[in-house]
């Protein structure tokens, strides 16, 4: 017989613990934005955010124009 699991037993999962590199968060990145969801990219954006130490908030640098 299985034993049944509640989910307030599991572990809390954060996948920023698991890009530690560039090439990681690169590679994450480039496989969300070829999905065309603009609402997993955002999400995947505050993961890479997170996983370099700049949460909660990503300011993205001022264009020359």
């Amino acid at each position: 017989m299985t034993e049944k699991i509640r989910v307030t037993e599991l572990p809390n999962f954060d996948p920023a613990e698991y890009l530690k590199y560039d090439t990681d968060m690169a590679t994450c990145l480039s496989v969300v934005i070829e999905e065309g969801d603009a609402g997993e990219l955002a999400h995947a954006l505050g993961v890479a955010a997170r996983a370099r130490g700049n949460a909660p908030l990503v300011r993205l640098p001022k264009r020359n124009s």
